[in-house]
Formats: structure tokens, sequence, C-alpha cells
């Protein structure tokens, strides 16, 4: 891993091809992710459109949405905990296994 990153940090076309890469999979990754949103939100209006014509009141509706976007709200955040606490954990990982190697002990 450390060879790769002398490697590209060595060599100015390396660095800027990576980038490159970098770049293209960040974007490709936000293109999907405003593809899921905007077909959620579809759905979500068909859905409360099926709810109004079938002769359900709004209020209804609207309770139930508001229900929904609670629940995924709390379950989005107590993954983001998590995710939180094993990216800190690995880094403290990584941490200590360098100063280790940098310090030569066994």
């Amino acid at each position: 891993m450390l060879n790769i990153i002398d490697t590209l940090t060595s060599n100015n076309v390396y660095l800027a091809i990576a980038i490159i890469i970098s770049i293209f999979i960040v974007y490709s990754f936000i293109k999907k992710v405003i593809k899921l949103v905007f077909v959620s939100f579809a759905i979500l209006i068909l859905y409360v459109s099926y709810l109004h014509f079938s002769g359900d009141n709004s209020s209804s509706i609207v309770n139930s949405v508001s229900k929904v976007a609670v629940d995924i709200k709390s379950v989005v955040a107590d993954e983001i905990e998590k995710i939180k606490e094993t990216a800190s954990d690995k880094i403290d990982t990584e941490v200590s296994k360098q100063t280790d190697k940098l310090f030569n002990i066994d």
C-alpha cells in the first residue's frame, strides 16, 4: 500500500490519472444516488396518488409519510454512527500499526 502511495506522489502523471479516476468514481456514485432519489420520489408520488384516489383522506396520507420519514431518519442516523465507529476503530488500528512499524516495536 505504501508503495502505491509513494509511486503516485512521486510521479505527477500517475497522480493525475488517479485523481481523474477518483473523480469519475465519485461522479458515478453521485449520479446513482440522484437517480435513486428521483425514483423514490416518483414512487412516493404514485403511492400518494393511489391513496387519494382510493378514498383515504389527506391527513392519513401525510401522517403515514411523516412516520416513514422519521423511521428512515433514525435508521440512517444509527447506520452513520456505526460507520463512524468502525472507521475510527480501523484508523486507530492502522495508526498503531504504522507507529509500531516506524519505531520498530514488535
